[in-house]
């Protein structure tokens, strides 16, 4: 299975959008990032409450790519590039969309895998206990 991150990025830029970034993240960046968020975020339409919940769903989201991605090499350099990554906020039919994407090894998919199949065979109640 291929995937293509310039048509997933042109779906995402479809909805209205608040917040986008693709590239490279770095520790100094996340600071400046999470600011441009807060911005953002502060002109949309909604509650005090709805908005403290989008930025903290933002910040964690921001926050796993940045410890969780793999590096990889872009466009075919022999240089790799460390935590790649793309963040869209959309707003859409009055709701929000938070949607990011990362790069991960072949291992760490596999490993994903097996741990997503295992949590979605669980009954309800074996979730309350996980």
């Amino acid at each position: 299975m291929s995937f293509n991150l310039d048509s997933w990025i042109a779906f995402n830029e479809q909805e209205d959008v608040i917040f986008a970034f693709k590239g490279e993240l770095s520790e100094s960046m996340l600071t400046e990032l999470l600011l441009i968020i807060e911005e953002k975020i502060e002109k949309v339409t909604g509650s005090r409450k709805l908005k403290k919940k989008l930025y903290n769903v933002a910040i964690e989201s921001m926050q796993n790519l940045f410890h969780h991605s793999d590096e990889v090499y872009l466009n075919g350099t022999q240089k790799k590039h460390s935590r790649y990554m793309v963040m869209f906020i959309t707003q859409k039919n009055g709701g929000y969309k938070i949607r990011t994407g990362n790069f991960l090894t072949q291992k760490k998919v596999q490993f994903l895998n097996k741990h997503i199949e295992k949590i979605n065979n669980l009954s309800r109640d074996e979730l309350k206990l996980e």
